[in-house]
């Protein structure tokens, strides 16, 4: 049975704005997805591209952004293209599909490798922003367990 939250605890996470708060986050993210045999997790694309993102950037941080994408199934890292392109996320969108293109180049990968270096606060800074704006979305993950109905809010 998938661990249910209460949305104090999910806001606290989402409010503390640290680094540990946020991959404790997406490790519950991960452990709630409703298909986790589909390439997206069967989770909206605010929050796979959240889940995905984060896992991208500490990988790469911890060994080479080389190594995130010779580990990441070719299907996850479409469905991360795909998301990244539907949420006009440009700027990350081109970062990722150039290591998904050039994942064997050290020169390109070394490249990018800086580029994550340098670019961290932006990195935590849309990160949140993700979390700030799809608050609700993720509390219908984290803390329902009868009703996980993830679509498009009605407006």
């Amino acid at each position: 049975m998938t661990a249910v939250y209460g949305t104090a605890y999910v806001d606290q996470l989402i409010d503390s704005r640290s680094y540990e708060a946020m991959a404790m986050l997406g490790a519950h993210m991960e452990a709630a997805a409703p298909a986790p045999d589909q390439p997206d997790l069967g989770l909206p694309a605010p929050l796979f591209v959240y889940l995905e993102a984060l896992t991208w950037f500490a990988q790469s941080v911890r060994s080479g952004a080389w190594t995130y994408f010779e580990a990441t199934p070719h299907p996850r890292q479409q469905a991360m293209r795909d998301n990244l392109l539907a949420l006009d996320c440009d700027c990350w969108r081109e970062r990722y599909v150039f290591g998904m293109d050039h994942w064997a180049d050290e020169a390109s990968m070394a490249e990018l490798d800086r580029w994550i270096d340098a670019s961290e606060p932006e990195q935590e800074t849309w990160l949140l922003q993700l979390l700030d704006t799809h608050r609700d979305r993720l509390k219908q993950l984290l803390c329902r367990a009868a009703h996980l109905h993830l679509s498009e809010p009605d407006a």
